[in-house]
Formats: C-alpha cells, structure tokens, sequence
C-alpha cells in the first residue's frame, strides 16, 4: 500500500466520527401539520415549571401548576435526577387541538453522524378527557421529558457525548415514565397477561410503541417489586454513566441480565396461570374482526335496538372507518370514514364514538377540522348529514334518549368534564353537571327522565363551579342517577365501591349493567335496584375496553384484547343471570389489602363487596321507587380513596433498616395488643410506605420555601437551538472537474418554543476558498406555510498553474405551501437568480482561451411542486410507506433569452415489508431539461462516495478534454455546470458513465437486517443491532434527443460532420443504451454514524464488468 493510501485512509478514520447524513439526500419530502385555528398562548410560572394555556385553558393550567410541583419532588427522587432548568409544559384543550402543533414535524428520531439534536425541556400535553387521567399523563409527560434529559442533555459535553455512544431501546426509557406515573397499571396487567397466554414473551428488541411502553413498564414495576424502589435511580445513573442499560441493570442487581430477564419472565408468567384458573378467553367464534399489527383500534361498539345491526369503529392512525356487520348474514360493510391518517403523533384513541339514534340511524361522534361533530348515518342508504357541536373541546361519550331527539354528552369545557344535554333540533347544549369531578358515560334510562352516569365525585350533592384540586381527583367511579325534571341538586347514589364502576346501561326493569374493575379484571356487571344485589356476568381473562347490551335479544357486544390487538367480539343469548365468582389478581389483591387496612386505621370497616351479596345499609342507597327522595350520602363522612401506589405513592417498599424515620410523614403507630393491625396481620406491616426514610433532597425540598404561582403572562417569541451538524461530504461536481470532492459541513437550526418559526443556516466550506452556504426561514404557523430560502455557490475549476475559472450561483426562493393532509401539499413560488463567470488568468502565461472577460445572467422564474410522504421510521434505514414528488422549474434569461431553461421532475420511493424487518426498498426517477440553455444529468456513482472517481472519456465537465485539442487547456464559460444534476445512486460505475438531458433510473435493494431478524435476546451492540445485508439491482439511462426505448436513440447514434463532401455521416452501433448494475452490501452503526459498503458488478452493452467496491454515508439510496 503506497504512503499516499495510507494517509489518505488515515484521514478518512479520523474524519468519520464527523459525517453526517445530512447533505447526502438530495430530494425532500417530509410531512405537514394542518392548522385549523389559532391559539393565543399565556403562561403562569412556578419554581420548576413554565405552564402555557390558550382559550378556555386557564383555570386547567392553574390547577395543573399545583399539582406537578407536589409531584415534582416525587418524580426527582424516584429517577434520582433533577433538571438544569424549568420545564415547560404546554396544555391543549384536546388531542384534535394538539394534532395542529407543529412541534417535532419532519423530526427524525434516529441520529447519525455529526447531528446532534439538543434535547428542550419542554412537553406537550392534550387534556385526555378526564381529570383522573389527566393526572398520569402529566405525570408520564413530564418524567419521559426528565429522562430524555437526564440521558441526552446535561453539559455541552455530555449532549455531544451521549448522541454518539448512546442508543437506548424504546422499553427502557418509555417504560420508567409509564413506572413512575402509573406505577403496577390494570392495562399493564391486561397486556402481561395477554401477551403471556402462549408461555412466553415477544423479544425486546422488536417492542416498538405502546407495546414497548407496556412491557418496559413491567420491567421496571418488577425491578421495584423485588429489589427496591431505589434501584431504580441506582439503575438510570449508571446507564448515563457506561451508555449500556443492559450491564447497568446487572450490576446494579448483581446478577446477569439474562438471568434477570428470565426472572421477569417467570413472575408475569406465574401471575398470568394464577388468573387463567379463575377466568376465561372468549372463545374464538365470538370474534368479528380479524386479528391486524396493532395498529388497528377498536374504540366503540353498539348494537341497534332491533338487534340486527352490530356497528363498530375502526381507527388506524387517526383515519377512522365506521362499520357495520349484520347479524343473520354476516355482511360486513363500511358507512362512513372520517379523519386522516395521522404519522408521526399521538392519535385520539377515544373516537371515533357510536350509538344508535333507532334502528336505521347510527350516530357517530369524531372530529372534523377540530371541532366535534356529529354525524347520523343512515344504514340503508348509508347517506349522512352532521351538526357541528360548538362551546365545548371534547366528547368523550355520548348516548341518545329514547326518543332520539336529545343526546347526553359527557363533554369537557374549561379543563372541566361534565354531563351536557344537547337538543338536535335546537341544536342548543345545556350542562347538567358543572363542577370539578369527572362525570363519564351517561345514558338515558327507559321509561323515566333519569339520567344514569359514572363519577368520581366524594359527594352527592351538585356543587356549581365547584374546584377541586387535582391531587383530590380519585380513580374510584361510581354511579349516580340525576332527574332531568328535578329542581334539587342531589344525585342519587347507585353503587359505593372502591373500584371503578362506569358505562351503565340500565333496561328499564331496575337492572343496571355496567363495567366494574373491582376483581381486577374489568368485567361486565348487574345491579338490581330492589334487591340491591350485585351479579358478576362475565370473567373474561382481559378487561373489557367497551360494551354493548341489548337486554331484548341478549346480545353482547364488546371489545378485549386478544393476541395484541384490539378484537371486536359478539355473543348471542347472553345469560343474563349468571353469577360468577372470580378471586382478585394478585396486583388488586395488594391493593384491596392496603385500602382494607387504611380504612381500619381510619376507623372505617367497609370491604369490597363480592358479587351475588348485597349491598350493607352503609353503602346500600335509594331506589328509582324514591326518586324525589335522594339524600347526600357521604355528607359528614371521609372519602375512600384508595391507596395505590401507582401514582402519588410510592410503589412497592423495599425492607428497610429498623430505626429509620421519616420526619416529614411520620405515623404514630397504633398500640400493640392483639387487635391491632400490625399484630393481627404482620403482611400489614410490609405495605407502609410512610415508614420510608426521606432522602437528604426531599427532605430540603420540603423546608425550602414554595414560591406562589406567577401570571398569567402573554408568551413572547424565544428561539432556541434545535441541532447542529459537524460533519464532512463529498461533492461529485467537484470531484468531476478536478478539483476533489472533500468538503466540511456545518448546519444549524433555530426554532422557537412551537416550532411555527424555523431558521436553516449550513456551510460548505473547502479549503480552496470556494462551498456554498444557504439560510432558509419557515413560517408554519398557518395553514398556508410561507418558505424563503437564499442559496449561494462557488465552484473553482483548476487550470495548469495558478489560473482558475470561478462560477458563482446566487439563488432566492419563496413557496407557498397548501397542505391537502399531513401526507400531501402543494407548493410553489417565484424563483429569481443570478449566475457569474469570472476567469483568473496567470499574467505570465498565455492561455489563448475561448473566453478571459466577466459574464453574468439574471434569471427570473417560478416552480410548482406537488408532494406526498406518508412513510414511518421504524428503525436506522428501515422505513414504511411511499414518497413522490413531482414538480417543475422554469429559469428565464431576463436579457438573455438564451440562458432560459426549465426542469421537469418525478420520483417515487416505496419501502414495502417483506416478512418482520425485511423490507423491499424500490425507487424510480426521471428527469428532463427543457428550454434552449440545457443542463446536463449525469448518471453514476453513488452519493457521499468517499473514494470516488470519475470517467474521464467525454467528460463534458473537463476542461483537460477539448475534442479539437486534447492538449490545451482553456477556460471557459461553462455556467451550466452549477445547474447539472448527479443521478445516483447508479452502482457499478463511476461518475459521469453518461449525461445528457433527460435521465430514467431505477433502483431496488432488499434490506435484511440479519441480527435483528434471527437474533431472539437482546442486542446490546449497535453495529449488530442496525446491521443490515443488502441485495440490490440498479438500471438507467441518460440521453439527449431520442430516448432509449427506440432501437435509434442518442446513445447508439454518433452523428460526424464531414464539411469538406457536404455530407454529414451518422454511425449507429446499436449499443444497448441501458446501464445497469447488481450487487450486495452491508449497512451498519459506527460510533453513531451509518456507513454503508457495496460491492457492484457493472453491466454495460450486455458484458459485465469488474467489481467497484463502493464507502459512502447517509440513508437509503
């Protein structure tokens, strides 16, 4: 190997640690946000949190300021980690408002070489419907912030450090904020169990999305379960430290991670065989649709009233379907879609609702350019009108009375969720409840004007803009009855159970059907109102996400989790009389004993009721027979809130040394005879969370003094950095005309706190003084997105000597972009630029050039463009979907007509699945010069080749090449070479294997990521996590005048002027025009940057070639 290989290779190490996939892709396409209104944004500020609120937001936002500073000492301490600076949290009134936030639009959440994105402390939130659930989604919000920061952020130093060597599975991260916000959850639970029926889990390498949340968080549940609490701060420090969560958690719990994981297997299994013998898996025939990847949701369900007809919602990313099955002959069809499909954001997974107004009309409740509307459907001619249903955010359930003619809503307004009445023919809405609890799931019951809802309100009695602090907001729901005629404002209490008792359905006969998790298991139950006892009907083996009954036909309708999707079920002839026992899972069972114990400790006896008893006279409450007789139930009595440690306890207490106390929450403890709990019962004594020993950041937290909560304040524009590249490319124009392709990149962008302001700025800078530079401003705050982009180039070609030609391109863009969904837009604008020549000459030389003075044109133009992209990121360099894009460019010489031309362009990339992770990755392009002063396109090679190189033959960029003289050297005026077009990748062969002005190529590559595809365990290496093998065949042509499909075309021709016979020769060689190349390849990871290495045998007129071995950087082709 000579001296000048061994630098040069020596160079290329050292330089890799900075490259950048970021100036590799020429074409662009990316997504949109669609903005239907505007928010005017107010803060109010804390000690650790900047609150941000729009509209009706306010009162929510003050609450939320309360709250998330009385957990923030709680979450700091589980994670071990406090922030550098205030986080800010922006509030949305509603999923539909937050899908219009332009924050983390085009965001590719794999990073490689030399991008590094800065992590902002900063969290968006949409109000989920309910104040309970709002709760842990504030909570999961702001700990998923906390963590990215603790991993990623820190010193300048340590964000640079932790993007390149740091890469950690979506479990790992996700599932500690579900941990710390939800602690041991029932979908947790619904999900283990699930996912356990078969004896074994999926790998956790191929977890993606809430799948990978759901199983993290089990993880990390166990980890606190059987090794304490504080090892998971323990756990999280270390990883930040070695970047390896794998060795973190083994050494943190002493022993390897193979083991700990069979560990975790082995609880989850035990749990999920204990409660296999007690519960039962809908059998298969119930099932009504098919089983998809998870992605599809079924949300709502509903029988018709005649029993005919079962309609269900069908959500696939936010593109819902509305569907109907009749019952006798099986026919499945669709009567409505609505929404659009949504890619890279959170869903609304609570609509599409459905409920029958009779038995032809279905009302369908969804959401169309943010506001909530409701649709009534006819199913036999499957016609529709809709009502825009304004004054409030959301809908979260809905039902019609009797008579069709007014729908109950359980509606949120002001941070507030309450019952509303809306008249459809008045279309006029009217609040029945109006105070801080949640009231859900309303419907109407029979035969009376009785309203029959669930509440976690602590009290009968309405109390008019009543506010409750959030941390009084409990997850118990209970049913109420409130008369629509009555002037009182006592509900009427129909259950009194610590569990969660809602969606009721009541038959008019005094039974009352309704979803109950108090066994654990969301199950389906009957209540009767004379007798007051209490029926369990079903005892399913995973919870009941949503019901239908129709008590005539008996007929059951509902939806469960079953092989990881979401599956509609039906069973006929439901007995509606059955009473089944089923003892508690292990996880309720838990909790049932801390809330039996701290009720003891309060002086209170009351245990959860068994199904088939009835109710005792302290919770058993007034009838429908009494209805003008309700009293206020718990007046004067304190509230059973459970004890859970799921959220503002703390889960799962590891033994602890004796002696130690917490001074900031100390209990007394009881006298010790043998009536009392602790000796009665010493399991009790392992569930006292009080007992824990505060540590020395609490225990300053605590006396340090609380600042008031500040504002409200109008938000002010603040830019901020957003990521910033250091990297190196390699320009194949500049590698054509000798003047080496080597080039360093810098890229910045500025964005402010929404991302509705984006700044762009790069550099290309060589060391011969030329590069090019751009700056880009976007305004998105709109529908209509407004771009202005400014470029610059400076290309120096080399001549013998110190003499140089110099051509400069100035460029000024503005587009208008008009979005037709997230995946599609249109945009175009005027263009106008300048292009310069200017030859250096030698003064001591004599160069006889064709051309040694100055010359610049002006252009004026436009372009139009239309653009699709609905792909996924699923991984490096694995993607879903399609891209296109096709568009067109004119450039018009001002003065001189001659310089004008006009580019006309087309491109389609499609990324299809195979089997799991193997995907067929196919793209086709075609390009075409028109106009009088016609760039070239210029076929072959590959983009970002490191050790590129250039076929010299006819090289139309080589001032060295002159037919007439191949031994002088000139300049010349050659300005359309910053308007050349390199098609790539074309692998096989050098640049410049052929030009002309019109290009066709196509590409295919098989993408086979071996490791992750066979390997079952975990992966803790990222060179054999991302490794992938590629096969791949290129084909293309480039050409001036007749295309290749005819046999005489531009490239077999060679026309040769003869001027001294008058005649001029043409030559056909019926050389196959087409270039084509096959081959295989590796891809991979190395230190954080994606390098890709090809091998290609060329193919040109039917011979194959040597081999090429090809080195570049970036994705995808």
């Amino acid at each position: 190997m000579s001296i000048f290989t061994r630098t040069l290779l020596a160079l290329s190490c050292l330089l890799l640690p900075f490259a950048s996939p970021a100036q590799l892709t020429k074409a662009t396409f990316g997504k949109n946000r669609l903005q239907h209104k505007e928010f005017n944004w107010r803060l109010y500020s804390t000690s650790n949190f900047d609150i941000y609120f729009y509209d009706d937001g306010q009162e929510l936002a003050k609450l939320t300021a309360r709250y998330i500073e009385d957990e923030y000492d709680r979450i700091t301490d589980v994670l071990g980690y406090a922030p550098y600076s205030k986080t800010k949290v922006f509030l949305y009134n509603s999923m539909a408002d937050m899908q219009q936030s332009n924050v983390g639009v085009n965001e590719n959440p794999f990073t490689v070489g030399g991008q590094t994105n800065f992590v902002k402390s900063q969290v968006e939130i949409a109000f989920p419907g309910t104040l309970q659930e709002f709760k842990s989604e504030l909570v999961l919000r702001v700990s998923g912030m906390l963590l990215m920061d603790m991993m990623f952020g820190g010193s300048l130093s340590d964000i640079f450090q932790n993007t390149y060597l740091m890469s950690l599975p979506e479990w790992f991260l996700e599932g500690a904020a579900r941990y710390v916000a939800y602690g041991w959850g029932m979908p947790m639970d619904d999900y283990l169990r699930d996912e356990f029926l078969d004896g074994r889990a999926s790998r956790l390498n191929k977890l993606q999305g809430q799948q990978a949340a759901l199983i993290g968080q089990s993880i990390w549940t166990y980890i606190a379960e059987k090794h304490g609490r504080s090892n998971i701060s323990n756990i999280l420090n270390y990883t930040r430290i070695i970047r390896n969560e794998e060795m973190a958690i083994a050494n943190t719990l002493g022993m390897p991670f193979r083991q700990f994981l069979n560990n975790w297997q082995t609880y989850y299994l035990s749990n999920a065989q204990d409660a296999l013998s007690d519960y039962t898996v809908p059998e298969e025939a119930s099932v009504v649709t098919e089983k998809r990847s998870g992605l599809q949701l079924h949300n709502s369900v509903s029988l018709s009233p005649n029993g005919r007809y079962l309609a269900y919602t069908e959500n696939f990313r936010g593109r819902y379907s509305i569907k109907i099955k009749e019952l006798e002959s099986g026919k499945i069809r669709t009567v409505l879609k609505t929404g659009y499909r949504v890619l890279d954001q959170q869903t609304d997974d609570t609509i599409p609702l459905v409920d029958w107004q009779d038995s032809t009309h279905l009302g369908v409740m969804s959401v169309r350019k943010g506001l909530y509307t409701l649709y009534l459907v006819n199913v036999l001619n499957e016609r529709h009108e809709r009502q825009t249903i304004g004054k409030i955010s959301q809908v979260n359930s809905f039902a019609f009375s009797p008579n069709g003619r007014v729908v109950a809503l359980s509606a949120e307004k002001e941070g507030r969720n309450d019952i509303y009445l809306y008249s459809l023919q008045r279309r006029s809405l009217t609040a029945v409840t109006n105070d801080g609890f949640d009231d859900v799931t309303p419907t109407f019951i029979p035969g009376s004007n009785n309203i029959l809802f669930s509440s976690n309100r602590t009290t009968d009695t309405l109390n008019r803009r009543q506010t409750v602090p959030l941390s009084d907001i409990s997850d118990t729901y209970n049913l109420f009855i409130f008369n629509v005629d009555t002037t009182g404002n006592v509900l009427t209490r129909v259950t009194n159970s610590l569990g969660k008792n809602y969606m009721p359905t009541a038959d008019g006969q005094g039974n009352i059907y309704f979803l109950s998790d108090q066994r654990g298991i969301t199950n389906l139950f009957r209540y009767n109102l004379q007798d007051s006892l209490l029926n369990q009907l079903t005892n399913y083996y995973t919870s009941i996400l949503d019901y239908s009954l129709n008590t005539s036909t008996r007929g059951l309708a509902f939806v469960a989790l079953r092989e990881g999707s979401e599956r509609v079920h039906y069973i006929p002839g439901m007995d509606l009389a059955a009473n089944r026992f089923t003892k508690a899972t292990r996880r309720q069972g838990i909790l049932q004993t801390r809330q039996y114990y701290q009720s003891r400790l309060q002086g209170q006896t009351t245990q959860p009721q068994r199904p088939g008893t009835r109710q005792t006279p302290a919770t058993a409450q007034d009838s429908l027979a009494q209805p003008t007789q309700p009293r206020d139930t718990l007046a004067g009595q304190p509230a059973l809130t459970p004890q859970d440690t799921t959220q503002t306890r703390q889960p799962a207490a590891e033994p602890e040394e004796p002696g130690l106390i917490n001074t900031d929450n100390y209990v007394f403890e009881p006298s010790a005879s043998p009536s009392s709990p602790r000796t009665a019962d010493p399991a009790a004594n392992q569930q006292q969370p009080e007992r824990r020993t505060a540590s020395f950041l609490s225990a300053y937290r605590q006396t340090r003094r609380k600042e008031p909560i500040q504002g409200p304040f109008q938000m002010e524009p603040r830019f901020m950095i957003n990521n910033l590249v250091t990297s190196i490319a390699f320009d194949p124009l500049r590698a054509s005309i000798g003047a080496g392709a080597l080039g360093f990149v810098i890229e910045g962008e500025l964005n402010d706190l929404l991302e509705n302001h984006k700044i762009y700025a790069g550099v290309f800078a060589r060391l011969d003084r030329s590069g090019d530079l751009f700056m880009e401003y976007q305004y998105l705050k709109n529908l209509i997105d407004w771009r202005v982009r400014v470029d610059r180039r400076v290309v120096l070609r080399p001549l013998p000597g110190v003499e140089k030609d110099k051509f400069v391109l100035n460029k000024g863009r503005v587009s208008m972009s008009y979005p037709f969904s997230i995946s599609s837009r249109l945009e175009g604008g005027p263009t106008v630029a300048t292009t310069t020549y200017l030859p250096a000459v030698d003064p001591t030389s004599s160069t006889g050039g064709l051309s040694t003075t100055r010359a610049n044109t002006i252009y004026g133009g436009g372009h139009l463009q239309f653009v699709y992209d609905n792909t996924l990121v699923k991984g490096f360099n694995l993607f879903r979907g399609t891209r296109a894009k096709m568009g067109y460019e004119h450039m018009l010489g001002v003065a001189e007509s001659q310089m004008s031309f006009g580019k006309l362009s087309a491109e389609i990339r499609h990324y299809q699945p195979i089997s799991r992770e193997i995907t067929l990755a196919a793209r086709a392009y075609y390009g075409r010069f028109t106009g009088s002063n016609q760039p070239l396109f210029i076929m072959g090679g590959m983009d970002n080749w490191i050790f590129n190189s250039t076929s010299r033959q006819n090289n139309p960029l080589d001032p060295f090449y002159q037919p007439s003289d191949p031994n002088r050297f000139r300049h010349q005026d050659d300005r359309n070479l910053l308007f050349h077009e390199y098609v790539t990748p074309m692998r096989g062969f050098n640049y410049n294997a052929q030009y002309g002005t019109n290009a066709l190529l196509l590409n295919l590559e098989l993408r086979i990521p071996l490791v992750q595809y066979f390997y079952r365990g975990p992966i803790s290496s990222n060179f054999f996590r991302n490794l992938q093998f590629t096969g791949f065949f290129d084909i293309g042509s480039s050409w001036s005048g007749k295309p290749p499909f005819y046999r005489t075309n531009s490239v077999n021709t060679r026309p040769i002027p003869d001027t001294g016979s008058g005649f001029d020769i043409v030559v056909i060689d019926y050389r196959n025009p087409w270039l084509s190349g096959y081959g295989a390849g590796m891809r991979t990871v190395l230190l954080g940057y994606y390098a890709k290495f090809d091998v290609a045998w060329p193919v040109e007129d039917y011979e194959s070639g040597k081999a090429r071995y090809y080195l570049t950087l970036g994705f995808d082709f």
